[in-house]
């Protein structure tokens, strides 16, 4: 998989700095009571096999601890929308590689604005032009990385 940005955007460097803040916004993690509630969700909108209350603690916990590193918005999308995939109560490496796809899919796109070669100052827009194209490409974005659907 390749992100790739054309020449044709012409974004000024303004409007790619703040595409480039935007997406590592999103990286940002999300904290470990809103992923323990988020993972009570899940587990409230799938089905599993019995477990003593401990054993759920334990488990969310788990899972909050291991997806603390991960990228706010990227967890939450991939817990909220688990139970559309599948009924039942995900293992954890389905999970993980959910969320390492996403996550490898906002590298690419960030490391594609951090490469993107401005053209030539003839075919340069107007600031306004660069805001707009620059609203179309995040949304192209959130669409690409499945944050919208």
């Amino acid at each position: 998989m390749e992100v790739e940005i054309k020449p044709e955007c012409n974004l000024t460097d303004e409007a790619r700095q703040r595409a480039i803040k935007n997406i590592q916004a999103w990286h940002q993690p999300m904290n470990p009571v809103s992923i323990i509630d988020l993972v009570t969700e899940m587990r409230l909108k799938t089905s599993s096999k019995k477990m003593s209350q401990d054993d759920l603690i334990a488990q969310a916990k788990l899972y909050a601890r291991d997806l603390m590193p991960f990228p706010a918005s990227v967890v939450e999308h991939v817990l909220k929308t688990q139970p559309n995939i599948s009924e039942w109560w995900p293992e954890w490496k389905p999970l993980l590689v959910r969320i390492e796809s996403y996550c490898r899919k906002n590298k690419l796109t960030l490391e594609a604005l951090k490469n993107y070669k401005k053209p030539s100052l003839e075919n340069k827009s107007p600031e306004e032009k660069d805001f707009k194209r620059i609203d179309e490409i995040m949304a192209n974005y959130r669409k690409t990385v499945g944050l919208e659907e």
